[in-house]
């Protein structure tokens, strides 16, 4: 079990700590959209969780597994949208559900995604994927364009 851990900035103290997740946690993102002050942890175990900071003791939702770990994730707090970089694929999920809206794949037979990033407005993914940089357009899930990148 991984446990996160919340400490106070000024006086250092311990305010709460989280069994987090299974597996090695990869990478923890502040998200602060609308009402909620909440932190993004994602993980090995192919999970990310949403915590919500205004009460710590419950955890806001987590979203489901992925088929592989996840390595990386992007957040645009303007359109409420996590993306995430796994091995085979990318995740759009909404942040405030949970619910996974996409998986993005440009390659048919297998693709091989190293980074993900969604812009500001949330409205295109900068990726990595088998040897190509791929913009793709969120709103109807298509690349915008690609480029080999040897």
């Amino acid at each position: 079990m991984q446990v996160l851990y919340m400490w106070t900035v000024d006086t250092g103290q311990l305010i709460k700590s989280l069994d987090a997740h299974f597996a090695r946690i990869n990478q923890i993102k502040p998200l602060i959209c609308n009402q909620w002050n909440c932190v993004v942890t994602s993980s090995m175990d192919r999970t990310i969780k949403v915590w919500n900071l205004n009460n710590i003791f419950e955890e806001v939702h987590h979203i489901d597994r992925l088929e592989t770990q996840i390595d990386s994730i992007s957040m645009s707090a303007d359109a409420g949208l996590a993306v995430t970089a796994s091995r085979g694929c990318i995740g759009v999920w909404e942040i405030l559900t949970g619910n996974l809206q996409a998986k993005l794949a440009n390659s048919a037979y297998g693709a091989i995604v190293s980074h993900a990033v969604v812009t500001k407005k949330g409205d295109y993914i900068l990726a990595g994927e088998s040897g190509y940089i791929i913009y793709w357009k969120v709103s109807d899930k298509t690349v915008a364009f690609n480029e080999k990148q040897p």
